[in-house]
């Protein structure tokens, strides 16, 4: 599955870079498909949103929810979306948020 991750500078001050770390490992672990182009920090939420239509992307990646607050539903019609901490997947188009176990349990989860 192809993914892209957002990293808000500003929700993650200092830690931006342990963020982007931990988005690698989750992003490895998981088996998704992520460039290092297609990691975005930024603070411009909006830019990045209108990016996330021509992406194609199955999964956006976040280090934690509150880098898509107020955005998360907006989001999910696009994606399904997957926290770092805590590691937690919304669905693409609705349904119940789950827990991220393994790479078979989610392959099927987006588009």
């Amino acid at each position: 599955m192809r993914a892209i991750a957002i990293v808000r500078e500003d929700i993650s001050g200092c830690n931006g870079e342990a963020d982007v770390a931990g988005i690698r490992a989750l992003a490895r672990r998981m088996r998704l498909d992520l460039s290092t182009r297609d990691i975005h920090v930024t603070s411009e939420l909006s830019v990045l949103l209108a990016h996330l239509t021509s992406a194609c992307a199955d999964v956006v990646l976040v280090p934690s929810e509150g880098h898509l607050r107020g955005w998360m539903n907006e989001v999910r019609r696009m994606a399904a979306v997957w926290t770092v901490e805590p590691a937690l997947c919304w669905p693409q188009g609705g349904g119940r948020v789950h827990a991220i176990t393994r790479p078979d349990r989610h392959i099927g989860v987006a588009r």
